[in-house]
Order: structure tokens, then C-alpha cells, then sequence
């Protein structure tokens, strides 16, 4: 039947024929994609490519799997480590900045007026304009001056500088 070797011929699934005696050889046998000697050889044809296609299918599984737990474990690994260095350099930044604000809060410190004044010394203020007196040529008779001590302060007036 033409129709039937047209359609075996344009079928998007495999085709195993068999028609039932080896030495007949019919159209369907030359277009199917695998001719069988009988049908019980086909059935075996058909079994075992199927059994070859589910241990196939389970081997991609396994291997696919397999693949899946490394690129977990490789990624999981990278993302410690970087983490990791995250932390290293986080906490060297602060280890380097707590030094370089107790450098800068020691020189702070020296440079204190209270420091300064602690030691027994006081600081001169030309009044109005508070400005500190470093030099007497900018003093004159009755200026006026705030003298500044560790506890309290004094406002005096000039009466001589000597230079």
C-alpha cells in the first residue's frame, strides 16, 4: 500500500518493521528506520533501545548531578574566600584608621591650650577682639587684656610693656 510506505517514510518517530518472515522484504522494510526479521525480534529491538535510553537517561542524570554538587562546591569555596578577604581588608582598614585617629588625637592633645596651661603657663587675650597676645610691641597703655589660667581668668590692664 503506497500510502502506508508514504507515511512510514515521513514519520517524525522511529520505525521498526517487521512483517513476519525474514526472507520477505517489503517497501516498508526499505523506508522504516530499522527492519526486524519478525515481530518478537522487533519487540526485542524496541525493548532494548529503550532500556539503552532510560540507562542513558539516568547516567545524564548522575552525571549531570555530579556536575551541579561541584559548581556548587567551586562557587560556595570562591564566595568564603572572598568573603574572607572582604574581612581581612575591612578589618586591616580599621586597625590602620584606629592608628592614624590615636596618632592624630595624641597631637591633638599636645597642641592643647589646656595642655598648655596645665603646666603652669596662662593665655593672653587683647580685648575687644579676644585676639592671642604672642608679642607686647601690640600692647599699649590701657589696653585691655583677659588673662586666662587653668581655673578662671583675669581681666587686666596694661600700664607697661617692655619689648
Amino acid at each position: 500500500e503506497e500510502s502506508v510506505v508514504r507515511a512510514v517514510a515521513k514519520s517524525p518517530v522511529p520505525v521498526i518493521s517487521a512483517v513476519g518472515h525474514e526472507i520477505d522484504i517489503t517497501l516498508t522494510d526499505l523506508v522504516a528506520d530499522v527492519r526486524a526479521a519478525t515481530p518478537s525480534v522487533a519487540a526485542e529491538i524496541a525493548v532494548r533501545e529503550k532500556a539503552e535510553l532510560v540507562y542513558t537517561l539516568d547516567d545524564i542524570k548522575n552525571r549531570l548531578a555530579i556536575s551541579l554538587s561541584t559548581f556548587h562546591q567551586k562557587w560556595q569555596s570562591e564566595v568564603t574566600s572572598l568573603y574572607d578577604d572582604l574581612k581581612r581588608a575591612l578589618l586591616y582598614k580599621m586597625e590602620s584608621t584606629a592608628l592614624e585617629l590615636g596618632s592624630i588625637s595624641a597631637k591633638l592633645d599636645a597642641l592643647s591650650p589646656l595642655k598648655v596651661l596645665n603646666r603652669g603657663y596662662s593665655i593672653t587675650q587683647k580685648l575687644p577682639e579676644k585676639k592671642v597676645v604672642k608679642d607686647s610691641q601690640i600692647l599699649k597703655k590701657d589696653d585691655e587684656v583677659l588673662i586666662k589660667f587653668l581655673k578662671g581668668s583675669a581681666k587686666c590692664k596694661v600700664e607697661e610693656t617692655k619689648n
